[in-house]
């Protein structure tokens, strides 16, 4: 899929589709949903402030980790009742998995990393034609398979090295899901991640 230069950030691209990915799968299994926000009570502002000082004091100590982080920005979205500042909160959230995912994504083999993310490549110059399946048989979706196409593999495995999956067989988004073709998830979007949005 490509798109004008929206994001400077380096993988914030192909955080962003895997984003919207989940969700397609989300509204396609749960609906729209609405719910209480469920935040700012007395006991999750005493937490955020536990939260808050637990970090700063793993960093001052050299133990900081992206969990404490994470915890920290969770905690303080849970902390606030205004819908303008849990919004904010909930976007540094967001940020922080980002970064999070990018130290990931740092760590994994050279020259397989954000292949499809950043290329989308199949098949170019001579170079041989790539598997490119992403659904598997468990109806999550993940980077396209980087192995040759008609690999002898039982097993796919996405272009991050990250995963081994069976691939599903081709199916009709409109029968199975009730969904248009358009609204399918983009091709290398993985959605293993939470239920609920």
């Amino acid at each position: 899929m490509s798109y004008p230069t929206l994001f400077t950030t380096p993988g914030v691209r192909a955080f962003a589709e895997e984003i919207d990915a989940e969700r397609q799968r989300q509204l396609a299994k749960f609906g729209d949903q609405h719910h209480p926000d469920g935040t700012g009570n007395k006991s999750q502002q005493d937490r955020a402030d536990f939260a808050r000082r637990w970090c700063e004091s793993a960093f001052a100590s050299g133990y900081g980790t992206w969990a404490d982080i994470l915890t920290e920005e969770v905690a303080e979205a849970e902390a606030e009742r205004d819908p303008a500042k849990l919004r904010a909160e909930l976007v540094q959230v967001a940020a922080v998995c980002a970064a999070w995912i990018a130290d990931l994504d740092s760590r994994t083999t050279e020259g397989t990393r954000r292949v499809a993310d950043e290329t989308a490549t199949t098949e170019t110059d001579g170079a041989q034609r790539l598997c490119g399946k992403t659904r598997g048989v468990s109806g999550l979706y993940y980077r396209p398979c980087a192995r040759t196409a008609g690999h002898r593999e039982a097993y796919c495995r996405s272009a991050d090295g990250g995963h081994l999956f069976l691939a599903a067989p081709p199916m009709d988004p409109v029968h199975i899901l009730g969904i248009a073709a358009e609204d399918e998830p983009a091709a290398g979007a993985r959605q293993d991640g939470a239920d609920r949005g």
